[in-house]
This record gives C-alpha cells, structure tokens and sequence, in this order.
C-alpha cells in the first residue's frame, strides 16, 4: 500500500524506544521523558514551556452528526446529484434590477465547489460574479445572498469535477425577492 519510500520513514519500537531516538537525536535536544537530558528552566522533564500536548475537546464542541437544521428532512427543498468528475448549474432568471437572490445547501456528504455567475440574455458565455470556493457543508448548510444590479440569468453552480470518486448530492432552496417585496422573516440567509 505505501512506497518503501515512505516505508522508510516509519519505525516501530518496544519499550526500548529512547536508546533508538538517541541515535537520531542529540541528548542535549531530547525531552528528559524520552530519554534525553533536556527539561523546562522550572525542571519540568515534560518540556511543556514548548511542547503542545494538546487538551480534551469539551463534549459541547463534538460534532457527531449533522445540524439539527438539515435540508434533507426539508418539504420545499430541492436537490441535484453531481456525480464524480462532473457540474451542475442551477439557473435562475431574474427580470428587475435589485433583486435579491438567496440560498441555502447541503451536501449529504463531504464537500462541494460552489460559484455564481451571470448570463445576459440569450449569450452562452457565463460571467464570474463569485469564484469557485470548495465548501464543508455535509455538517451545517451554507447560506449566501446577492443583489442583483442588472436583469437577466443567474446561475449557481455545483462542482463536483476535482472528485475522481465520489458523487455528492446537494440539497438546495433559492428565494427571488424582488424590489417591491419586503425582506421577511422567512429569510433564508
């Protein structure tokens, strides 16, 4: 599975590990707890003035599965599988300037590339607005806005190409609201 390059990178020891790192590390740099002489100015054999031991992760900040708040149970959701190596564009026509356009995805695994762009009319050439950007949201969804300053087709996109393996399958709500419409508190950003 791994290259006898990397192979020998790796060695396994017993208990008789510190007599080994002596011969690749000198004494004098060695942590006293590994088998060497060095230890904090206080005397501590740990050497924690620099080295990071870490600590426990409070139970609060686990993350086990997803966020209560999950697209996939949603009614009025829609959703678009982008297999392995391959994009979707969800288009959206936007008639009046200042539009406001929101939305909202999931993914039901792993990550996925998004970005926004622009099409005038009947053109096929799509405009950048937002660059692609890789997004983890198998977890919380991701939320974002933009007001549109001319009319014509909006397009968000799902890319999927930099995965060889695996599909994904996206989870998505978009709300128009137009000028005249008021912004209520069935936002979705």
């Amino acid at each position: 599975l791994l290259s006898e390059n990397t192979l020998d990178k790796f060695r396994i020891y017993g208990k008789d590990f510190k007599q080994y790192l002596l011969k690749e590390i000198d004494e004098d740099i060695l942590p006293k707890f590994l088998g060497g002489t060095r230890t904090d100015p206080d005397g501590n054999p740990l050497c924690e003035s620099f080295i990071n031991f870490g600590n426990l992760i409070p139970p609060e900040e686990y993350v086990l599965k997803k966020s209560a708040k999950s697209l996939e149970e949603d009614n009025d959701v829609s959703s678009v599988k982008i297999p392995r190596l391959s994009s979707r564009l969800i288009y959206i026509p936007v008639s009046e300037v200042d539009t406001k356009l929101e939305w909202v995805f999931e993914t039901s695994t792993q990550d996925i590339s998004v970005s926004f762009y622009f099409r005038k009319g009947d053109e096929d050439e799509l405009q950048e607005l937002m660059p692609p950007e890789r997004v983890s949201c198998h977890l919380v969804p991701e939320s974002g806005a933009f007001i549109c300053d001319r009319s014509g087709t909006y397009a968000l996109k799902f890319d999927n190409t930099y995965s060889w393996l695996s599909s994904k399958r996206v989870f998505y709500k978009i709300k128009v609201i137009r000028p005249d419409e008021a912004d209520d508190e069935n936002s979705l950003t």
